[in-house]
């Protein structure tokens, strides 16, 4: 039986959904390094890519770029983080295509690369 019919899909999916919103908005997420920051955001993308698929992979890698963007844009965490920003970057399309474009194709291609 596929997942997307099993009763646990979505139950399974929200939890992946709350992972991602504790990371982003806690203090687990973010390890601050200067001039970066390293997180762990990748990992619910990664194991929601494993476990459903690309669609869903898409979904929290766009959960995953519009948090980041949220959290570079009200306290970037660390001077690179800026670039995130569509508001301190001073090149809002850019920011908003590498902050959420790229990782909503990360979530994709990784659900994609698991299906093979």
């Amino acid at each position: 039986m596929p997942i997307r019919n099993s009763p646990f899909y979505l139950p399974l999916l929200s939890a992946l959904v709350a992972v991602e919103l504790v990371l982003a908005f806690s203090a687990f997420g973010y390890i601050v390094i200067p001039p970066i920051s390293l997180t762990f955001m990748p990992l619910p993308v990664l194991i929601g890519a494993l476990l459903f698929g690309p669609v869903e992979g898409l979904f929290l890698g766009g959960i995953f770029g519009l948090t980041s963007m949220w959290k570079a844009s009200v306290s970037a965490t660390a001077y690179a983080d800026q670039i995130f920003s569509p508001f301190i970057s001073g090149a809002p399309l850019s920011s908003i295509v590498l902050s959420v474009g790229i990782r909503m194709v990360f979530g994709y291609l990784s659900g994609y690369l698991f299906l093979y």
